[in-house]
């Protein structure tokens, strides 16, 4: 028989280390997690960020004591057998001090099907462990924590409580519910192209022990029962960040159908039904601009993609790193900060000029 361990890694713990657990922590060691409609996400991810901001006020300057008394009740054993394996996919680079991180964990069940599991990073800075610090998710301590065992059960969502035990970086996983989580505005989709499961794209699914590649944002992939083509995937990371930029980016990729100006829109990433991302063509043989020789045809495909839209890409978005050179011509990638006709409109006069000169707004070498 297993021996018993906590829901807590990656340093064992003896049983002096364990608390009483009540009802309500039995019931999610065993997997039965209640559905939580009291505090459903409705479809809008800023009544999600709403969410996460009052669990972060409802701490204040208590947060940390809070945090460990909470992973402390919910310190529930199982047989080490029912552990699920959860790798590190993503979490943001920094977080501003409103907002504690959700980072994205995969979980890869025996029969090879792929879940997500969504952890609210708390930080600890008793022992001197700020999340919200740039690169904390990808430095070296962080990463040698390795994949985290999880407890069973359908939930998607938990609290993850970082801290220091034997100068190793440990964790405890607490308070996991199943939550209906946020899609897309529909008003970015594009109802007549397909989707695609998050689960079917090959190769980028295929994790290895202690995962690092967690800053490969837009991964080349393929389907195979669509031709095995290559494809470019652009994700919603988490439901904690807000979407409004993938939002927009399919909307203006809709708005170029057809024009020659961007890669091919082929269609929606989708998670457990939820659209969660797009896929687009990978431009095969394009390369990088340089930087005097295709300035002027990027300009000129900026002044085209708005000349045929309404649509303007402006300021840091035409970056030359947002360009791609086929044949000698432009394409545009990244559309995340274009801005509608609407708001064009709404813009002083002259400034769309200014935005289409030479140097693009200043932001060419950027």
């Amino acid at each position: 028989m297993a021996n018993d361990r906590p829901f807590e890694g990656p340093v064992p713990v003896n049983d002096d280390d364990r608390s009483s657990c009540d009802d309500e922590t039995n019931s999610e060691s065993s997997g039965t997690q209640v559905r939580d409609t009291d505090e459903a996400w409705s479809d809008a991810g800023e009544d999600f960020q709403a969410q996460i901001t009052e669990v972060e006020e409802s701490l204040g300057e208590a947060q940390n004591q809070q945090a460990q008394a909470d992973s402390n009740e919910t310190c529930n054993t199982v047989p080490e057998h029912s552990y699920e394996r959860g790798c590190f996919i993503w979490a943001p680079a920094a977080t501003t001090m409103r907002h504690w991180p959700c980072a994205r964990y995969a979980v890869i069940t025996s029969e090879g099907d792929i879940f997500y599991k969504y952890l609210t990073v708390v930080e600890n800075l008793q022992q001197n462990i700020n999340c919200r610090k740039q690169g904390f998710f990808q430095s070296r301590e962080f990463i040698e924590m390795g994949p985290l065992y999880l407890m069973p059960g359908d939930w998607n969502t938990a609290k993850l409580y970082l801290f220091r035990r034997k100068n190793r970086l440990a964790y405890k996983v607490f308070r996991p519910v199943l939550k209906v989580l946020p899609g897309l505005n529909d008003q970015a989709l594009w109802p007549e192209k397909p989707s695609f499961d998050l689960n079917d794209l090959e190769p980028w699914l295929d994790y290895p022990d202690g995962l690092d590649k967690h800053s490969a944002l837009f991964p080349c992939v393929h389907e195979p029962a669509f031709g095995g083509k290559p494809m470019i995937a652009k994700l919603w990371l988490t439901p904690a960040c807000i979407p409004r930029g993938i939002e927009t980016e399919m909307m203006a990729y809709r708005a170029a159908a057809g024009t020659g100006l961007t890669p091919e829109f082929i269609g929606h990433v989708t998670e457990r039904g939820r659209v969660v991302g797009f896929l687009m063509e990978c431009v095969q043989g394009a390369r990088k601009p340089v930087w005097r020789r295709d300035r002027e045809s990027c300009r000129e495909a900026v002044k085209r993609f708005y000349e045929a839209t309404g649509w303007l890409r402006a300021d840091k978005g035409n970056r030359r790193h947002n360009f791609l050179i086929k044949d000698g011509n432009a394409l545009l990638i990244d559309l995340s900060t274009a801005l509608s006709p609407a708001n064009v409109q709404r813009r002083p006069q002259g400034w769309v000029e200014e935005m289409l000169g030479e140097d693009l707004g200043g932001c060419w070498s950027l």
